[in-house]
This record gives C-alpha cells, structure tokens and sequence, in this order.
C-alpha cells in the first residue's frame, strides 16, 4: 500500500533588516526587472527596502522613516507618476504614511493621512469608480476589555490620483477588527470588502455601491480569534472565495463564494497561532495554494490546493523564529514561487531583526508509515521516506533522496543527485550525473551499475561520505555489477576471487599503470576503474566514486554480481 504525499520543498536564508519586521510587500522598486522587497520594521518605526539582483540574493537594507507602531505595507502608484508608492499603517499614531517613490528604490518623506484608531492592516482599490486609487483602513478597537482604545471598524479614504486623499469616512463595527481582503464578492461589478473580527470570531462582509460608501455588514461565523485574511478563486468556479487565518484554534477557515455574498466554510489544520496567509500557485500545477505564517510554530505552512477547494496537503517549513507575516514572489526567477516570511520575535522580546527567504527548489515527495514507491519527477524533487521500506527514484532533475526509516531503496536517475539513506540497511544507486551518497545507520550498499557496458557518462563521479569497514557489526558493502565492470572476471559474490583485481595505491598516476581492474587511491579516497590493466591510462574506464572520508578499504568491501 502506498500513501505518499507530493508538496514544495523550500531552501531557507535568512536576511538582516530592521527591528522587528511584521509585514512585508514584494515588487521591483528600482527599475532593474527584477523583484526587490520592502519590510515593514514594527519596532524601529521604518521600513527597509532591499533591492534583489533576480538570484535570491538581496541589497543590504535601506531605512525609511515612517510613523509609531508601523504594522502592515502595499504598494501602488497613489500620485500617477508611473512609480511604486507605499502606503503604510501605523497602529500608535492611527493614520497612514504615504511615501512616494522615484523608481530608483528611494522614497520621500511620508505624508501622514489620518483615520480613527489603531491603524492595522489597509488595502487599495478604486471604491467609487472615478479611476483613481483609493485605501480601506482597518481600526483595531479595544473592543469591551479596552473601551478607551477607540471604536473598530474600517476607514475609507478616496484618492484623487494625485497622491493626496480625501478626509476619511469612518465605517465602525464588529469587535476587534484587524484585517480586510478587497474583492467583488456579489458579482455587481462593484468593490466590496470583508474584515475578520479577532474579538468577536466572526467575519463581516460590506457590500460596496460603487460610490465609494457600503451597505452594513453581513456578519458569519469565523474561527476562534480570526486575524488575518486574503481573497482568491480556490475552486475555479469564478466566485471569489476567503482564506482565514484562525489564531487560537491553529486552522485556517476556507470559505467557498457562491457569488451572491455568500459562501460555505471548510477548516484546515495548520501550525500554532496563524497570523498571515498569502496565495500563491507553488507547485506549478496551475491551481492556487495557500502560505501561513505560524508565529509559535516558528513556521510557515504551505496547503496545496487540488482546484475543488480542498487543502488537505500541508507542508511545514521552519523558519527560526516567530513567523509574522508572508509574501511570495520568483526571487531567482526559475520559474517558480518562493517565499518570504516576517519574523517579528517573541511576545516577551527581544524583536527579530531578520527574515526568512524560502527559496522554492521543486516538488517534496513524503513516503507514510507503509511500504511506498516514491517517483520523482522531471524537476528538481526532495523525495523523502517514511517509516517503511521504501523505494524512491529520483528521475530526472538534480534530487535529494533520504530514506529515513526502514531498509529503503533509493536510485537517483538523471542529474547531480543527493542520497541519503537513513537509519536502516539501505541500498543507493546514484545513476547518471555526480552524486553524493551518504548511508547513514547500518550496513548500507553502495551500487554500481548501468545494465550496460561501462561508460563513465553513465556513472559520473559518486560522492560516499560515510562508507564504514565496520558499521554493523559487518560494514558497508561497494557492489558492482559484472556487466558494467565486464573487465572483472573473478566470480560474482564478496571479494575478488582472482586477488590481483584490486589493489590500493597512494597516487593517480599508479592507478593507471598497475594490472589490477578496481583500484583503490588510499590518500585521497578516488576509485577507478582500470579496463585495460597495465597499459597506459584506463582504457574504457574512469574514475566513478570517491570516498570523502578516505576510509579503508580491502576486497572483501566489495560484492560483485553478476
């Protein structure tokens, strides 16, 4: 029986920026082509921007002045100039700072606009239809334990284009409101907005007129404390539906839209206290997943989506520490979707000063508690055994195999591959390209072959890191098959049968000249072999392995088969 899983795989760095960064917007600020980043520094009271060179590798951070208690950034051209702006709320002065930028990664001096209370999270669109960019403010009130904080609700400040907004016209409801999605939720080609409710574990849906005023809010029930929010076709029906991030019961809520402002929810687990959710396809498919920031699972989860709406495929990646807030771009333009994840630190401090850039490497593919055959595909894959026995085959693209538990099976097909084969007797089978191997616990084999005459092609050069002459109890065995070593003629089984096809030597030049077939270069670990005995060169042979560790090595390592 198999019951594998296949998910994203992700290569974390970590990158320096402010004091405690909460949020984090991803677009190219400077002009070059290439996607750059700005975080928002909750504890430094600024953002910073990093300009990316389109290789995963990041500017060191440039810092901008903004107001008290910064929480959240988009960015757009507010003022009509061609160029990204920021627009940034900053919960202890309730208003938002607007900077507008050259196209250069330089930002002005913000211009402060005001709203009602505690400024947390804020969107764009055009809500009165005059083509200009306008923002919806959320206000976190202090609901009925902290009636002094102020009133929540969301804030509707209408842009004239210009980069200047009107006063503010003040929507006040529900009880701890804290984030907001934008999207046309009833289909009537208006924009309307939908605010979670941290307090009041509800979602509040304001059907917009298109005149830049809404409708009292349509409120349905969310998880406990819902705070964070984003809008997207999950099911490829047409209807905008929701994603809620569930805080104190460590769920996301997925809310499937009819198109008529109504929608049915489905839970998902995820890590511990979500804060953010982002959107995003990572695995190429062509169907939209899901990114959480897990703030004490140090984590982000990643939910493949499978097109109906269900997310049942789940991926934790670490990231180090209290995960924030997640954004998503093709850092290293490969072609796939990376992510980059907010750490603001623990609640008891000190903040974080850095964040985490995941590097999308391909498809993860996650061996149960069963018996699995584990295939790879034609990318990149991380192929990863569970608990049984398992068989896993790398296929094409540069793979990394690890058994883990049980006496697994791995091959490595096409491509520079990376083996490593876990806690039980393990058999490794590079394949093309230069691999490494790695055994781990146990006796574990090492194989050679190609169901072909040798050519070195064929084999490339393997890398064995850990071979041992006394690893349980026996060691670990090098095994070559007879057909590709055809010049070996000492009979299949351990050893060499005719003791002058293999000797040790202390150079590669000896190796080339000696009579035996396998030679062994103690000093520096490399494996030949020598087809055309003590004639110059190697003949039909090469070098194919070498032994990292430069371990012993005698005949009775081997096994020959034929």
């Amino acid at each position: 029986m198999e019951d594998f899983t296949v998910s994203v795989a992700f290569d974390r760095t970590d990158v320096e920026v402010g004091t405690g960064p909460i949020s984090v917007v991803t677009n190219d600020f400077d002009g070059d082509d290439n996607l750059d980043l700005v975080v928002v520094n909750f504890g430094g009271n600024d953002v910073s921007f990093l300009s990316g060179d389109g290789t995963g590798n990041f500017s060191d951070p440039t810092n901008f002045s903004v107001g008290q208690g910064p929480t959240s950034v988009i960015a757009e051209d507010f003022n009509g100039d061609g160029e990204l702006d920021l627009a940034v709320s900053n919960a202890f002065e309730s208003n938002v700072s607007v900077l507008f930028g050259d196209g250069s990664g330089n930002f002005e001096a913000p211009v402060n606009f005001p709203v009602e209370t505690f400024a947390t999270n804020l969107e764009a669109s055009d809500f009165n239809g005059d083509g200009e960019l306008d923002l919806a403010v959320v206000n976190f009130g202090g609901g009925e334990d902290n009636p002094d904080r102020g009133v929540d609700g969301v804030s509707i400040l209408l842009g004239d284009g210009q980069g200047s907004f009107a006063p503010r016209s003040d929507i006040l409801f529900g009880t701890g409101a804290f984030d907001l999605t934008v999207g046309d939720f009833d289909n009537d080609g208006n924009e309307d907005l939908v605010v979670v409710n941290a307090f009041s574990d509800d979602v509040s849906l304001l059907l917009g007129n298109g005149d830049g005023t809404f409708n009292e809010p349509i409120n349905f029930e969310g998880g406990e404390r819902p705070n964070a929010i984003k809008s997207g076709d999950f099911n490829q029906d047409g209807n905008l539906d929701l994603v809620v991030a569930n805080a104190d019961d460590n769920s996301i809520s997925v809310c499937l839209g009819n198109g008529d402002g109504t929608f049915e929810r489905a839970d998902f687990s995820v890590g511990l206290n979500p804060t953010d959710v982002g959107i995003g396809d990572f695995d190429g498919d062509n169907i939209l997943d899901i990114a959480v920031a897990n703030f004490f699972s140090n984590s982000a989860s990643i939910l493949r989506g499978d097109g109906t709406g269900n997310f049942d495929n789940r991926n934790d990646v670490g990231v180090g520490n209290t995960a924030r807030a997640v954004a998503s771009g093709d850092f290293n333009e490969d072609d796939r979707l990376d992510l980059v994840v907010a750490k603001l630190g623990p609640d008891e401090g000190p903040f974080a000063t850095d964040i985490s850039l995941l590097l999308n490497t391909g498809p993860l593919i996650r061996g149960g508690r069963d018996n699995d055959i584990l295939p790879g595909t034609t990318e990149n894959d991380s192929i990863i055994g569970g608990r049984g026995n398992d068989s896993l085959y790398g296929k094409d693209g540069d793979d990394i195999l690890a058994g883990r538990q049980g006496f697994d099976r791995l091959f490595g097909g096409n491509g520079d591959d990376t083996l490593r084969g876990g806690q039980g007797r393990d058999r490794l089978n590079g394949g093309t390209g230069n691999d490494e191997l790695t055994g781990g616990v146990s006796i574990d084999r090492f194989i050679f072959n190609t169901n072909q005459a040798f050519q070195s092609e064929d084999l490339g050069i393997d890398s064995i890191t850990d071979f041992s002459q006394t690893q349980g109890g026996t060691g670990d065995i090098i095994l070559l098959d007879l057909t590709t070593f055809s010049a070996i003629n000492s009979e299949s089984g351990t050893g060499f049968s005719i003791a002058d096809e293999f000797i040790t030597v202390t150079s590669d030049e000896l190796a080339e000249t000696v009579d035996a077939v396998i030679v062994y270069n103690s000093l520096n670990g490399n494996l030949f072999y020598n087809a055309n005995g003590s004639e110059a060169g190697f003949g039909d042979g090469d070098q194919f392995a070498t032994l990292t560790n430069t371990a012993s090595l005698a005949a009775d390592d081997f096994f020959l088969r034929s």
